[in-house]
């Protein structure tokens, strides 16, 4: 059987020799001097493990894509780390991750790692652009099961200047242990 586990860094600071720091209105992660994202406290709402089957899709996956990731996974003997999936921690819809949790269910995988946040937050944004899809569209597409096509929406968050910066950002690292099948 597959498991994964939280990677839990105890020493960040010293290992890469920048910042984890709690602030009263913001969450400030910095891993380089050219990466790093500054969000609203209220976004983030924290790390867990869930059933699988409890995770709720809003979109299809592409095949090849999910595919070549499965086939990457098993080809690891030991283990991956990999980002945690992103969910609504309201409705369990998945909002970035949809192969990763797609591979690690063929793998056998019965808790995700998955990252909970506060998805009806201004600041969590479905594209750059207006008009596009809707963060309702998506839930209902979600919780009706009539998924919409892959890769419909492409979500940012809006970090406290003004910015948007890839979703995926919010994710939490997660080692997970892959069998050899």
């Amino acid at each position: 059987m597959t498991t994964c586990n939280k990677v839990f860094l105890d020493n960040f600071a010293n290992i890469t020799n920048k910042c984890f720091a709690i602030e009263a209105n913001a969450i400030t992660i910095k891993f380089s001097d050219v990466h790093s994202i500054e969000f609203k406290h209220n976004i983030y709402k924290g790390f867990g493990y869930i059933n699988i089957d409890l995770l709720r899709n809003h979109e299809e996956v592409v095949e090849d894509r999910a595919s070549s990731l499965l086939n990457y996974l098993r080809s690891i003997e030991n283990y991956v780390v990999i980002p945690s999936i992103l969910i609504c921690n309201q409705t369990n819809t998945i909002i970035d991750g949809h192969h990763r949790c797609w591979a690690l269910k063929e793998l056998g995988v019965k808790e995700a790692p998955v990252t909970f946040i506060n998805y009806s937050h201004a600041d969590i944004v479905t594209h750059l652009t207006e008009g596009i899809i809707t963060k309702k569209e998506i839930i209902d597409a979600a919780v009706s099961g009539n998924l919409l096509k892959p890769k419909s929406s492409y979500h940012h968050v809006i970090d406290v200047y003004g910015e948007p910066k890839p979703l995926l950002l919010l994710s939490s690292l997660s080692k997970c242990e892959i069998g050899v099948k």
